[in-house]
């Protein structure tokens, strides 16, 4: 992380870790607050260019100057209540995913 923050600056972080990892058919979720947050908006715009599907969560603006497959935008302006409905969602997906690949239900 420090040598993409350091070499190419904090807003390409997500970009080029996805550039060189994402694949078609994998799922990128992109976490902003304020949902203008550069590194995740050209983190998704990356993942979306590598075939991936793309999840944002978001406060109420949604996803400021850019785009993803799925948004969820908590219907807040308050940090703390939006990061507390993003915390609930992936414990939420976490027990999920485990059900799913565990087999357990």
């Amino acid at each position: 992380m420090t040598c993409i923050a350091n070499d190419f600056g904090y807003g390409a972080l997500f970009e080029r870790q996805i550039e060189g990892l994402a694949a078609e058919g994998d799922v990128a979720l992109g976490i902003t607050t304020s949902g203008s947050s550069e590194n995740v908006v050209r983190g998704l715009a990356m993942a979306h260019g590598k075939g991936a599907v793309t999840i944002a969560l978001t406060g109420q603006k949604g996803l400021v100057g850019g785009s993803a497959d799925h948004i969820l935008a908590v219907p807040s302006s308050v940090t703390a209540h939006i990061q507390e409905v993003h915390l609930m969602l992936l414990h939420a997906w976490c027990v999920e995913i485990d059900a799913n690949v565990l087999g357990r239900r």
